[in-house]
C-alpha cells in the first residue's frame, strides 16, 4: 500500500507534494431557472425556495442561469450535488466557480477565515449582504462578524443565490456595497430517516457528519437534528484544527401559516496556517537574483544580506545552520514554499522570548463559539396579502492568542512611563529598577532622588536577560527601552541589586477575549394586485461587542507555558462597541405587455448608529490610568438608496435584464476606535449597473452579463504624521493610524456561464468565463517617508512630495495611484467542468484558470497566472440491493500537483506578499442514508 499511503499524504508516486482539498462538482439550478413568468400569488410558505426534482429540468452544476424575471445578474447553486461535495469545505468555497467570484484560501477547506480572500467583483466579503434563511449575518468579518460557514453545513444546504452586482433591496445589511449571497437550508423531511457520512484523506483529514429527521410527528410538524466534527492539520502544525457544529430545525405547516425555528451551535479552534513571503524576497528565491524585485539602491544593508542569502539558497529550509538571515525571516521554504508555516521547533541557542523563539505554533490560534437561534413565521392573510416575520438572537464567545517579542512589551512599557511623565503604573506588573543616591540599595519606583539602574548587557540585545546583573555604575536615562544605556525592567519582588531578576524572562503572548451578542427582527408584508407585487419591510438589529487584549508573561518563559494572568505587561485595548441598525424598504414589481416586460422599482433608508468606549485605542494605554477612557459615537445614514430594474422576454428562450442600484456601507467597528477619528468620515458608497441576457432550452442554458461599478469614498488606514501625534498627545508612539476616505475604484467587466446537457447520454458540460478591470480613480495623499524624495530608490517615482508650508521636511506626499489596477484582481478567470454518469458511476473532471494579479496597489509586483484541475469519482449502491443506501466517492484537487503562488492581499502600496498553494489533495468519503 505505499502508493495509497503517499497519495493520502498528498504525495505522488515520485514527487513530494503537500496537500489540498478537492472540489467536486456542485449541482444544479432551480426549476425557475428555465421557467417562465412566475405566478402572481406565491406558493405555500416555506423556509427555503422550492426546487423541483423533475427529470426534464436541467440541473445546473455549480451555479449558472438565475431565475426568470430577476433584473439582476444572479446565479444559483442548489442542493442535489452539494450534499456529496467534499465534506468540511466551507459553504463560501462552494461559490468559487461562480463567475465574478474569486476565492483563495490558506488551507484546502477555507477553514482559517481570516486568511481567506473572498471577493465578488470589486468587493470583499465584508462588503456584501449575506443571509441564512433570510436572516442577516450582520458583519461578515472573520473577527467580529459571522461568516456563514460557521452556521451552515454543506449537507444542510438547499440553495445558494449569488447576486454579483446588485443585492435585492429587501436584503437586510449594513455593510453591503455590492451584491448579496443568500443561503437557504433544507427543511426537515416528512419521512423519518438518517444520514451518516465519514471522510478521510490528506492533511490527516477526518470528518464525521450525521443527521436524523424525525418525519412528521404531527400533521405538518417535522424536525431534524445534525452534528458534524471536522479535524485536520495544517502545514508545520502538529496539532489539529477542529470545527464542530450542532444544527436543529423544527417546521410546523398549518393551512395559512408556517412556523420555523432553527438553532446552530458552533465551536471551532484553528491554528494559523501557511506563511506568506514578501514578494521581492520570493523573487530572489525563485530567480536566484537578489534584486529581481527592485534595484539594490532600495535596500538597507540588512535587507541586502537577506536577499543575497535567499537568492543563494533558493527553496530550502532557512535555519541558523545554513543561513545568515535575520532570525525573524527564518522559515522552511523547501518544496517551493509549501512547507512554510508556523515554527514548530525552538532554537536552544536563543532566549525563549527572542526571535525566532518569539514565534511558535502553540499560541498561534483562534477560537469561535456561537449559539445562533432564529424563528421565522410565514403567514398568508388572503390571496392578496402575505406576511413574514424573522427574529434572531446570537451569542458570541471568542478568543485569539498570539506571541509577542519581548522587545514589544519592553517598548510599550517604556512608552507608558514616558507618556505618563513617570506616573506610577499599578496596571503594569513589571517595574523599572531604581536605587538610592548612594547606589547601594534598590528602592521602590517613585522614591524621591532615586536613580535609574542599568545592567550588564552581555549579549548586546538591550534587554535585561536572565543571568545578567544590574550595574549601578551605569548612567542610564529613565525608561530607555533599549541600547547601551537601557533601563532595567525587574520583577516587583526584586529587593537588592544582587538578587534582582528580569521582569520579562522569556516568551510573552496576548490572550484576547472578545464576543457579545446581537439580536434583531425583520417583518415584511407583500401585497398582490393584478400584475403588480408590492413588498415593504423594516429591519432593526442591536449588536454588542466587547474585546480586551492584555499581554502576559508565560510560565517559565516558555512558548508552551501557560499564561501568567497576574503578570500583565501591557494592554492593547479594552473596548465596548454598540451598533444599532435600522432599515426601511419598499419594492414594487410590475409585469406589462402580456407579462413580457417586468419593471422593478425600490428604495431603502438605512441608518447605522455606532459607538465605542473604554480604552479604544492602543495609544491610550500609554496615558495615566485616569486618562485612558475615550468615547466615540457616530451615525451613518442615507434616507434614499434607490434600485431599479427591467426584464424583457424576447422569446421562450431569451430574456433581457438590466438593473441599477445605489448602496452604502457603514464603516467597520475598528474605524471609530482611533484617537484621530473624525465624525466627518463618510460611509463607503457604490453605484452598480448590470445589463445582460439569459438563454435557455431543454438541453442548454446560458447567461451573459456586463457590469459597471462605481466604488466611492473608499476607506483606508493612513499613518499619523508626527504633527498629528503631537496634537493628540501621543508623540513618540510609532505606528498609530487613522481611517480616511481616499477615493474610489471603477470596475467594468463581463460574465458568462453555461450548462449543456450534451447529446452524449449522461455527459454534461458546465463552464464560466469572467472579465474584469478595476482601476483606482484618484491619487492618494499619504504620510511622507524619506524614500519618496530619494531619486535612487525605485519607489520614489510613484510619489510627489507635498511641500511643507512651514518649510523643512514634507509631512505628506501624493501617491500616484490613479489608473492603477486594484491588487489581487484577475482580469480573466474561467472554469470548465465535465461530468459523465453511467449507471451507478459518476466521473467528473474540470479545471480553473486564474489570471495574473498584482500583489500591490502600485502595480510593480506581479504574481503569475495559473490553471488547476480537479477530478472526482462517485459510486452509488445499486437500487434494490443492500448497497443502495451507500455512496462512495474519491475527489482530488490540483490533480497534476502544479506549484502555484497566490497573492496574499494586494492592499499595500509596496511589499505585497505571496503564499504557496497546498498541493494535491485527496479525500475519500462514505455516505449512507437510511
Amino acid at each position: 500500500m505505499p502508493l495509497l499511503s503517499n497519495l493520502l499524504r498528498g504525495r505522488g508516486p515520485s514527487a513530494p507534494v503537500p496537500r489540498r482539498l478537492a472540489s467536486k462538482l456542485l449541482a444544479c439550478c432551480t426549476a425557475a431557472s428555465f421557467g417562465y413568468a412566475q405566478p402572481t400569488i406565491p406558493p405555500a410558505a416555506s423556509a427555503s425556495p422550492p426546487v423541483e426534482d423533475d427529470a426534464d429540468v436541467i440541473k445546473m452544476m455549480e451555479f449558472f442561469v438565475s431565475e426568470r424575471g430577476a433584473s439582476r445578474a444572479t446565479n444559483t447553486i442548489t442542493s442535489a450535488d452539494t450534499k456529496v461535495e467534499l465534506p468540511g469545505v466551507t459553504v463560501e468555497k462552494l461559490l468559487q466557480n461562480v463567475p465574478g467570484v474569486n476565492i483563495t484560501t490558506s488551507d484546502p477547506f477555507g477553514f482559517k477565515e481570516s486568511d481567506a480572500s473572498i471577493r465578488v467583483r470589486s468587493f470583499g466579503i465584508t462588503r456584501l449582504a449575506v443571509t441564512v434563511d433570510d436572516v442577516p449575518m450582520g458583519s461578515n468579518s472573520a473577527r467580529y462578524g459571522t461568516p456563514a460557514g460557521r452556521i451552515v453545513d454543506n449537507e444542510n444546504l438547499s440553495t445558494i443565490t449569488v447576486s454579483q452586482g446588485t443585492g435585492d433591496v429587501t436584503t437586510p445589511a449594513f455593510e453591503a456595497l455590492g451584491g448579496s449571497i443568500k443561503y437557504y437550508t433544507t427543511d426537515p423531511s416528512p419521512t423519518m430517516g438518517m444520514q451518516a457520512k465519514q471522510g478521510f484523506g490528506s492533511w490527516d483529514y477526518r470528518r464525521t457528519f450525521a443527521r436524523f429527521d424525525t418525519g412528521e410527528l404531527l400533521p405538518g410538524l417535522s424536525a431534524f437534528v445534525s452534528t458534524s466534527d471536522l479535524q485536520f492539520k495544517t502545514v508545520a502544525v502538529p496539532e489539529d484544527s477542529q470545527g464542530r457544529k450542532l444544527d436543529a430545525k423544527i417546521r410546523y405547516v398549518l393551512p395559512n401559516t408556517t412556523l420555523t425555528y432553527a438553532f446552530t451551535w458552533n465551536d471551532r479552534d484553528d491554528y494559523d496556517t501557511s506563511s506568506s513571503l514578501r514578494w521581492d524576497r520570493w523573487r530572489a528565491i525563485e530567480t536566484g537574483n537578489p534584486y529581481a524585485g527592485y534595484a539594490e539602491a532600495r535596500y538597507s544593508a540588512t535587507d541586502r544580506r537577506d536577499l543575497a542569502e535567499y537568492a543563494r539558497l533558493g527553496y530550502t529550509q532557512y535555519t541558523t545552520t545554513n543561513s545568515t538571515l535575520t532570525r525573524t525571516l527564518m522559515k522552511d521554504w523547501s518544496d517551493e514554499g509549501r512547507n512554510a508555516g508556523q515554527l514548530n521547533t525552538l532554537d536552544a541557542s536563543v532566549n525563549l522570548g527572542d526571535a525566532p523563539n518569539s514565534s511558535y505554533y502553540y499560541y498561534a490560534r483562534n477560537g469561535r463559539m456561537d449559539a445562533f437561534s432564529r424563528a421565522i413565521v410565514d403567514h398568508t392573510f388572503n390571496e392578496a396579502i402575505k406576511g413574514k416575520l424573522a427574529t434572531y438572537y446570537q451569542h458570541k464567545q471568542y478568543y485569539g492568542t498570539a506571541y509577542q517579542p519581548r522587545s514589544t512589551a519592553l517598548n510599550n512599557i517604556s512608552n507608558a512611563y514616558r507618556q505618563g511623565n513617570g506616573t506610577i503604573r499599578e496596571d503594569i506588573w513589571a517595574r523599572y529598577a531604581y536605587m538610592d543616591p548612594s547606589r547601594t540599595t534598590l528602592v521602590p519606583y517613585g522614591t524621591p532622588g532615586a536613580l535609574p539602574v542599568g545592567f550588564t548587557d552581555a549579549n548586546g540585545n538591550g534587554i535585561f536577560d536572565p543571568g545578567e546583573k544590574l550595574d549601578p555604575a551605569k548612567n542610564v536615562t529613565a525608561f530607555t527601552a533599549s541600547g547601551a544605556n537601557a533601563h532595567a525592567l525587574i520583577t516587583p519582588t526584586s529587593t537588592t541589586l544582587a538578587n534582582a531578576t528580569t521582569a520579562i524572562p522569556g516568551a510573552t503572548a496576548r490572550d484576547e477575549e472578545f464576543g457579545g451578542y446581537r439580536w434583531g427582527f425583520f417583518p415584511t408584508l407583500t401585497g398582490y394586485w393584478k400584475n403588480h407585487t408590492f413588498t415593504g419591510g423594516y429591519w432593526f438589529e442591536t449588536d454588542v461587542q466587547n474585546t480586551i487584549r492584555p499581554h502576559y508573561n508565560l510560565f517559565d518563559g516558555s512558548p508552551t507555558g501557560g499564561f501568567l494572568y497576574d503578570q500583565v505587561l501591557f494592554n492593547s485595548y479594552n473596548r465596548h462597541f454598540l451598533t444599532e441598525s435600522t432599515m426601511i424598504f419598499l419594492e414594487a414589481r410590475s409585469r406589462w405587455m402580456d407579462d413580457r416586460l417586468g419593471v422593478t422599482l425600490g428604495a431603502k433608508s438605512l441608518t447605522v448608529d455606532r459607538s465605542v468606549e473604554g480604552m479604544t485605542d492602543g495609544s491610550l494605554f500609554f496615558r495615566p490610568l485616569d486618562q485612558q477612557y475615550a468615547k466615540n459615537e457616530v451615525t451613518y445614514k442615507d434616507d434614499f438608496l434607490p434600485q431599479a430594474g427591467l426584464t424583457f422576454t424576447v422569446s421562450e428562450q431569451v430574456e433581457l435584464f438590466t438593473s441599477y442600484a445605489v448602496n452604502i456601507a457603514a464603516p467597520t467597528q475598528d474605524v471609530i476606535t482611533s484617537l484621530g477619528f473624525s465624525e466627518g468620515l463618510l460611509p463607503e458608497r457604490a453605484t452598480n449597473y448590470d445589463l445582460g441576457v439569459r438563454y435557455s432550452t431543454p438541453t442548454f442554458g446560458a447567461t451573459l452579463a456586463v457590469f459597471y461599478n462605481a466604488y466611492e469614498e473608499r476607506l483606508l488606514t493612513v499613518p499619523l504624521t508626527q504633527e498629528e501625534l503631537d496634537r493628540l498627545g501621543i508623540s513618540g508612539v510609532v505606528g498609530t493610524s487613522v481611517y480616511r476616505n481616499v477615493g474610489g475604484i471603477d470596475s467594468t467587466g463581463a460574465e458568462m456561464s453555461f450548462d449543456w446537457k450534451t447529446p452524449v447520454k449522461g455527459l454534461r458540460l458546465t463552464g464560466s468565463v469572467a472579465y474584469q478591470t478595476a482601476e483606482f480613480k484618484e491619487d492618494l495623499r499619504v504620510s511622507y517617508q524619506s524614500y519618496m524624495g530619494n531619486a535612487a530608490d525605485p519607489r520614489s517615482r510613484f510619489y510627489v512630495p507635498i511641500p511643507n508650508p512651514a518649510g523643512g521636511t514634507p509631512a505628506f506626499a501624493t501617491e500616484l495611484q490613479a489608473g492603477k489596477t486594484q491588487g489581487n484582481t484577475p482580469e480573466y478567470t474561467a472554469n470548465l467542468d465535465a461530468t459523465y454518469t453511467w449507471r451507478e458511476y459518476t466521473l467528473s473532471f474540470g479545471g480553473r484558470y486564474y489570471d495574473d494579479v498584482w500583489a500591490n496597489t502600485l502595480n510593480t509586483e506581479l504574481v503569475p497566472s495559473y490553471t488547476t484541475f480537479r477530478a472526482g469519482l462517485s459510486i452509488r449502491g445499486k437500487r434494490g440491493t443492500k448497497m443502495e443506501p451507500f455512496t462512495f466517492s474519491v475527489n482530488a484537487d490540483n490533480v497534476f500537483d502544479q506549484y502555484i503562488f497566490y497573492s496574499s492581499g494586494g492592499t499595500s502600496a509596496f511589499d505585497g506578499s505571496v503564499s504557496a498553494d497546498y498541493g494535491r489533495t485527496l479525500v475519500f468519503t462514505l455516505d449512507a442514508k437510511f
